[in-house]
Order: structure tokens, then sequence, then C-alpha cells
């Protein structure tokens, strides 16, 4: 049976993503992927969001990296030498490689998939009953993603949470009205984050989104058609 090669990218500015790690690993072995595919962890961490040490993020425990083929980490101070060997293999000027890769990172492994994991992205998912009290189920998400990633280039997964990027307000006073939160959105606004969107996700549940057994249990898999400019 051929090896596969799976990369877990995360990228992350606090500290407390170890924890997060750790959930993730847990659940990476509960579900039996640590034996059947190797794992390639890439951290890629950025020092001024929290301020934080380097250490924070490059000392792992054991139990965390003893289930993982490889464990990388990407910090600013290493874009530069990712910058200057690609420009060595490609041709590519070094300032214009800074250009692509000077805000990000690039890494070139042998790897058969790529799974880009946020540090406030959890493999478990609330449900909430009809007398509003919520239970927590826990997902395989990897498991899911590598499924379906053969008949696909891309794959993208339910979310669930508070996943507008703006507050819920509920109490609008002369000082802010809901015309002024209308205008704040709209000039954030792009394709897919509209004013209606965002009215719509936050008069429901609070804008909090809850997970659907059914979806939980079927799984319903769907390809995203395009919409305006693009899936």
């Amino acid at each position: 049976m051929e090896t596969i090669h799976v990369g877990i990218g995360f990228a992350t500015g606090r500290p407390n993503f170890k924890a997060l790690l750790e959930t993730y690993v847990r659940n990476w072995v509960s579900h039996g992927h640590a034996d059947r595919v190797h794992l390639h962890l890439i951290i890629a961490y950025d020092l001024t969001y929290y301020g934080a040490d380097k250490r924070s993020f490059v000392e792992l425990e054991p139990e965390i990296t003893k289930s993982l083929a490889s464990v990388t980490f990407l910090g600013n101070d290493d874009v530069p030498a990712v910058v200057d060997r690609l420009s060595k293999q490609s041709g590519m000027p070094v300032e214009r490689g800074l250009e692509f890769f000077g805000h990000g990172y690039a890494v070139k492994q042998e790897l058969d998939y790529l799974l880009f994991l946020d540090d406030d992205e959890y493999p478990i998912v609330p449900i909430k009953n009809s007398y509003g009290t919520l239970s927590w189920i826990g997902q395989d998400v990897l498991g899911t993603h590598l499924k379906h990633l053969p008949g696909a280039e891309v794959t993208s997964g339910y979310h669930s949470g508070y996943i507008s990027p703006i507050p819920f307000i509920d109490d609008f006073n002369e000082g802010f009205q809901e015309e002024d939160l209308q205008t704040f959105v709209e000039s954030i606004g792009n394709d897919i984050l509209d004013w209606n969107t965002i009215r719509a996700k936050l008069s429901e549940n609070l804008g909090v989104t809850y997970g659907h057994l059914a979806v939980i249990h079927d799984k319903p898999v769907y390809e995203i058609k395009m919409q305006r400019s693009g899936k």
C-alpha cells in the first residue's frame, strides 16, 4: 500500500495554540490516521501578534510529536532563507520572491495533500437542543477531507460557532445606530462579505451557527457553485 504524506499547516500567533494542537493530535490518533498516513506538521508562527517568545511555539511536548512524521517551524526569520532557496532554484530575483513570500510561508516537501487549520478551529461541533443545552461532538476532520480530496483539487469543511468577523450588537443608540454598522460593513465588504450577509448572520442565534445532527451523521458533500467572481 502506497504511503500517503499529509501536511497539516497551522497559522498561529497565539502561544496557547499548543493546547489546540494536542487536541488535534489526539483526534488524529483516535481515528487511526497516525497509523495509516504520515503526518507532517507545519507551524507558521507570528511573534508580533501577542509579543510572544519563540519558545512558546517551537518547544513541543514529546506526547505531541511522537505520532508525527515531521515538524517544521516557520517564523519571520525563516522567510529570507526560503526565498533565497527558491530564487536559486527558479532564477527568480530575491526582491520578487519577497513580494510573494515576505508575509507568508512556502514549503516544498513531497506532500500528497495539505490541510490548513487556523488556531481558532477545533475538531468538535456544538449542537443545541430544544432546551437550549449544548452538546459537543467530536469530528474526524482530517479523515473527511482525505476521503474526498482524490476527487477534488480543494476541499472545504463546514463551520460552526461565531463565524462573522463583525461583533453582535443589539443595543444601538444615538451615538451608534444600525446605519453606522451598515456603513462600516459596506466599507470593508467584498464579494462574500456584505451587509445583507452579515445582518442575516447576526439576526439568527445572535450570530452563532450551531451544528446539525443531519450534517454530522450523513456528511453531505457537494460542489460549491460559482458566485460572482469565484467559488
